[in-house]
């Protein structure tokens, strides 16, 4: 009997130290981006592109639903540039490539934030925000505030944004 006890210990000593070993270094160990409300976000995201705009996301889960909703339904997994039609871009190479759209959807997640890139200066200094979705609320965003206050840490864990910009 001590010695299982020694054990499930020990065993639960592991799962905590790596959980918090990939939460802390971002590795996703222990990341809820499993559970987030993807597929939601990208329906709305989806409905809200219009032609003549673009779809910008930051975030892998995003890219997959993202190349779901644009191939066949009966496809597999394929890479969102495969579907040049459908009008999305991944935040950086939007940017890169000049950042063209009148209606941009943004379609964020909170570990890799368009707020760190220069894509979201863009939008708040030549853009209009209309509409402002949110999904997935982070219930520990106050205590990670708390214990590491240079970190920016959103309420929520993926939005989707719609912004009229001017024309170019």
């Amino acid at each position: 009997m001590p010695r299982l006890r020694a054990g499930l210990a020990i065993a639960v000593t592991v799962v905590f130290a790596v959980g918090w070993f990939g939460t802390l270094r971002g590795g996703y160990y222990a990341s809820t981006h499993f559970i987030d409300d993807w597929k939601d976000a990208v329906a709305l995201g989806m409905q809200e592109h219009a032609p003549g705009g673009v779809l910008v996301y930051d975030h892998p889960v995003a890219a997959y639903y993202l190349s779901r909703a644009c191939a066949q339904p009966s496809a597999k997994y394929q890479a969102v540039d495969v579907h040049p039609a459908c009008g999305i871009a991944e935040a950086k190479q939007w940017f890169a490539d000049g950042h063209a759209g009148e209606r941009v959807v943004a379609l964020r997640g909170v570990q890799y934030g368009l707020s760190q890139d220069p894509g979201d200066s863009y939008l708040e200094q030549n853009c209009r925000l209309q509409s402002e979705q949110h999904y997935t609320r982070d219930t520990a965003a106050a205590m990670k505030r708390r214990l590491f206050p240079t970190q920016r840490e959103p309420e929520w864990r993926i939005s989707v944004e719609v912004y009229a910009c001017a024309s170019r």
